[in-house]
């Protein structure tokens, strides 16, 4: 078995729909799709608007730093979404690690997770409680 501190989370896979998003985050910016028709934002990266089904969009960068992409994420903890919120830290947290808010909402949302989950799956228990470890360690340096 392997030691669980071995253990480290997969690269993203990259792909034409998403290249744009990893190539500025390796530049230190942090962007998203804003749809050319209806003009909302959407993340994760896709070809196709999910509210209006256009294909066409312009890459923004996102104005104000991480701070909306947190309380964004802090909004889906609260609504018992912890997934979504667990994905807009990740953002926020390749763009900042040290973010003390991303990484409260980060733990909050793996708790949720580890609670609902009922324990059944043991690979999965243990990885929510090593995450869960691991983001206590990185809010309390």
């Amino acid at each position: 078995m392997t030691d669980l501190q071995e253990v480290a989370r997969p690269a993203p896979v990259v792909t034409e729909d998403n290249r744009f998003y990893w190539d500025a985050a390796r530049e230190g910016r942090l962007v998203a799709q804003r749809c050319s028709r209806c003009s909302r934002l959407r993340h994760p990266p896709r070809p196709m608007c999910p509210h209006c089904h256009s294909l066409q969009f312009d890459i923004i960068d996102l104005a104000g730093g991480t701070g909306p992409l947190v309380e964004r994420a802090h909004a889906h903890g609260e609504a018992r979404h912890p997934l979504q919120a667990l994905h807009l830290t990740d953002i926020v947290l390749a763009q900042s690690p040290g973010d003390a808010a991303a990484l409260r909402v980060k733990r909050a949302a793996l708790e949720q997770l580890l609670a609902a989950s009922g324990r059944e799956n043991h690979s999965e228990v243990q990885w929510l409680e090593q995450e869960i470890k691991t983001t206590t360690a990185e809010e309390d340096r």
